[in-house]
């Protein structure tokens, strides 16, 4: 068979890609998917551009990230008391408990990071870290260390190390591999990026990395999955192949299997290393010999084999290919990069890859925002008819407010802030007396009205007719018919824009809480409370002016004191996106109101009004999407009212946006007046179910 040179051999050791490999499979289509895509749009890219100087940290873009991947490892591991968060103090390895992620986020690293964190997982799936740690700690305890006086026992440890840290990797990726195929492109994209430089493959064929030593076994051993491995590169190398068995590297199902074949490897390794030395230092002394007496074997085929590029080359079989392998020469600088990425590699393999750090204050931001459960929706998308670019306004849907998240400095930017200077403790215990009273008036919701009929030729044996049997009168049977209002349910927006500054939005927060206490009194009644503005930016430009709708109370999940921790302090921010708030959370609100009578109550001033990087949502083209929300609420079989606490003149403004079914209260305090049109529309929404 004709013989390949080293270029083409090499050329084609580049082209030719295992599946680990394969760049293409390191796309980010799978990562769209899970990130449902928004993370990765060019036009809204949270991430910062590859070639932007390095700013501050992006509190929404890191914390999406974090909760993406948090989702990967609890999915692959089946423990969501594992902890995924941020590098803030150098550790870069994961404890079996938690996995610590990079602050540095690029979008061409996000699936080499994702199967890093996967990686790590599997380490807590699989991994006994106190037996391994045994194993190293106790190397020196056995018989081992009479073959080994030459080296110091850090550096055996350390090696040791090392070689357990490898084989540990291949079983616990294989095993990962093959539970998780859909997994794949992301521990594809890990191993392109630890193991694929071209220049791993001129290493394996140069002569410094054909040296019995630790340094170039254990650089043959992080690199045999390539497929261009040299097993003829070092002493007993494809022994060690043969020995780990790639294929079945399965078979290692316990940690003391992994520990026994990698003390026979390092064994094998050091009795080269010592052989090595030792005919190494016989030849010296031969040759010194041999000089002394002037002599020489004079031993040459008088040949040279030369490669196509002239330098000189030694031919080396290799059983598992086709092809004569040479050694390929390196400069100087190839060699320094080369050794970087092995020390890259080496990193990789004992758990200290190098991660980009998060301040501690930008930890605490990250985690708030983690805490909670946001969703990105794009609305208004054929509001803007002008531009053929426009694809939306991205506006945000959060659940799941969290004490941790209101502690945040981040909570202000969406009128939460549980440090704020002003609380209104004693209106809001006003506010839960006044919920009380509602509830004993809208008692006509748990009421039951039972028609028992008798004398019946079936149903239930009625037990008082029972003696007439035996004046031959069958009819015995009775059957009771109850009567109840059907569920409802009842969400309630507030406008948290900066508008409704002052008694407006006080009465508003008050009338809200005595329907959130009242849920909790009577059994049929589902009620949900949200708040809608946009965020006010500080020095998050990016986020600045986001329309947001924030769900603060769900009667099926809070309690009263939950009533009490939210609202206190909750507070006027921003701007007033009405009608793409609305349009945010309509399908959620037709999905929770189903098969009940469903009532949507909006407090605001009627003037919508919101600017979000450069696309202005105001006036009549506003006014007119928000009136068309509520109209498309309508037509769901939802029944909307608004209510607007102040005077007649701000009520005239208010009727341009909300003309139908709209409510003009003094205050709060109004409960007979509040109690009267809710009755109403109560009972109105049960006797349309009745017919």
């Amino acid at each position: 068979m004709k013989k390949k040179s080293t270029n083409s051999i090499l050329k084609s050791a580049i082209a030719r890609t295992s599946k680990f490999w394969d760049v293409k499979s390191t796309k980010t289509d799978k990562s769209n998917y899970w990130l449902r895509g928004s993370l990765f749009d060019k036009k809204e890219s949270m991430f910062k551009n590859n070639d932007e100087k390095e700013s501050r940290f992006d509190h929404f873009a890191l914390a999406q990230y974090q909760r993406a991947i948090t989702n990967f490892v609890h999915i692959m591991t089946g423990n969501k008391d594992i902890k995924v968060t941020y590098n803030t103090s150098g550790k870069n390895y994961t404890d079996g408990r938690t996995i610590n992620l990079s602050a540095s986020i690029k979008e061409k690293d996000f699936d080499s990071n994702v199967g890093l964190a996967l990686h790590e997982a599997s380490h807590i799936i699989y991994t006994d870290f106190k037996k391994s740690k045994s194993a190293v700690d106790g190397l020196m305890e056995s018989d081992f260390n009479k073959l080994t006086s030459h080296f110091s026992e850090h550096t055996l440890k350390q090696n040791f190390k090392t070689i357990l840290n490898i084989v540990e990797d291949l079983f616990i990726d294989a095993k990962s591999y093959a539970a998780a195929p859909g997994y794949r492109s992301y521990y594809q994209a890990l191993y392109h990026k630890f193991f694929s430089d071209e220049k791993i493959i001129k290493g394996m064929y140069n002569k410094k990395y054909m040296t019995a030593n630790f340094e170039n076994y254990l650089f043959h051993l992080c690199n045999l999955r390539n497929p261009e491995r040299n097993l003829n590169a070092l002493p007993d190398l494809k022994n060690i192949w043969n020995t780990l068995d790639l294929a079945n590297i399965r078979r290692l199902t316990t940690q003391e299997d992994r520990i026994k074949l990698s003390l026979d490897i390092f064994v094998t390794i050091v009795k080269n290393i010592l052989e090595s030395e030792n005919n190494k230092t016989n030849n010296e002394q031969t040759s010194s010999d041999g000089e002394s007496d002037g002599e020489s074997d004079g031993e040459s085929d008088g040949e040279s084999d030369k490669n196509e590029s002239g330098n000189d080359v030694e031919g080396n079989s290799d059983d598992d290919s086709s092809t004569d392998k040479k050694e390929y020469k390196l400069s100087d600088k190839q060699i320094e990069q080369l050794e970087k990425i092995f020390e890259k590699q080496k990193q990789f393999i004992n758990g200290e890859v190098k991660k980009a750090n998060l301040t501690k204050d930008a930890s605490i931001q990250v985690e708030a925002l983690t805490s909670l459960d946001i969703t990105e929706v794009m609305t208004a998308k054929n509001l803007n008819n002008e531009s053929s670019t426009f694809k939306g306004v991205k506006t945000l849907v959060i659940k799941n407010v969290t004490e941790k998240f209101m502690k945040s400095d981040i909570a202000r930017g969406f009128g939460l802030e549980i440090h704020n200077w002003y609380a209104r403790t004693e209106k809001l215990e006003r506010a839960i007396s006044l919920g009380k009273v509602l509830a004993k008036r809208l008692q006509v919701r748990n009421e039951e009205r039972t028609l028992t009929s008798k004398r019946l030729k079936s149903g239930k044996i009625d037990n008082r007719m029972l003696h007439e049997i035996g004046f031959n009168n069958y009819d015995i049977f009775k059957k009771i018919n109850i009567n109840q209002y059907k569920p409802s349910y009842i969400h309630i927006s507030i406008d948290q824009s900066g508008s409704m500054s002052g008694h407006t939005f006080e009465e508003s927060v008050k009338f809200a809480v005595m329907f959130a206490v009242a849920s909790k009194l009577i059994k049929n009644i589902h009620v949900v409370i949200t708040a809608r503005s946009t965020f006010v930016g500080h020095n998050n430009t990016k986020m600045k002016d986001v329309p947001y709708i924030v769900y603060l109370f769900d009667s099926k999940k809070n309690n009263i004191n939950d009533i009490r921790r939210v609202f206190a302090h909750i507070k006027t921010t921003n701007l007033t996106p009405e009608g793409l708030t609305f349009e945010a959370i309509q399908s959620e609100v037709a999905k929770s109101s189903a098969n009940t009578d469903a009532y949507f109550i909006n407090l605001c001033d009627g003037e919508p009004c919101a600017d979000y990087q450069g696309f202005r949502y105001r006036g009549d083209a506003a006014k007119e999407h928000s009136r068309k929300q509520v109209d498309r609420m309508r037509q769901r079989g939802i029944n909307v009212m608004s209510y607007f606490f102040g005077d007649k003149y701000g009520f005239k403004n208010f009727l341009q946006t909300y003309p139908k079914n709209s409510y003009m209260l003094r205050d709060a305090e109004q409960v007979h007046t509040i109690t009267k049109i809710m009755n109403r529309e109560l009972l109105s929404g049960a006797s349309k179910q009745n017919d």
